[in-house]
């Protein structure tokens, strides 16, 4: 197997695998807090990243920009992020998170946390083995891939 189809595997694979966390987290999460799903993934997504500008937030989520934008007044509100600017280019404007967004990321991870320990209680102990197992082989096998290819 050659390293770009490797990397073509490794990125599809992960492609595959986020809207499955997203959904997770979105299911347990946007019903018990006030933010909508994009504003969640928009906090999961800056939790993991210095600061995107809404161009890079949206192409991310595969949704417009003024979809984005509609979104962020809320956060910056509820002081969950910040906007910023860098540089001589004062037209371009980055979004990052702040503590209390970070807090809120926390939380909904605990949620989640919380709903799938409640969902593997009803799962005998093997089952709960062989997902594990599972989970770490695809999680290795895709961050060797990555690594293969300078991806990660």
């Amino acid at each position: 197997m050659n390293a770009d189809y490797k990397g073509f595997l490794a990125a599809h694979s992960i492609a595959m695998l986020e809207p499955i966390f997203e959904a997770v987290v979105t299911t347990n999460s946007h019903v018990q807090s006030q933010w909508n799903r994009t504003q969640i993934h928009t906090l999961f997504l800056l939790h993991n990243r210095d600061a995107l500008t809404l161009t890079e937030i949206a192409q991310h989520h595969r949704i417009s920009k003024q979809h984005v934008s509609n979104c962020i007044p809320a956060m910056e509100k509820a002081g969950l992020v910040v906007r910023s600017q860098r540089g001589d280019n004062k037209q371009k404007i980055y979004i990052s998170i702040t503590e209390k967004g970070i807090g809120e990321v926390q939380k909904v991870l605990y949620l989640t946390s919380k709903q799938i320990s409640e969902f593997l209680t009803d799962m005998t102990d093997e089952d709960k083995e062989q997902i594990a197992s599972c989970c770490n082989r695809l999680r290795d096998l895709l961050l060797h891939v990555l690594a293969m290819n300078g991806l990660r």
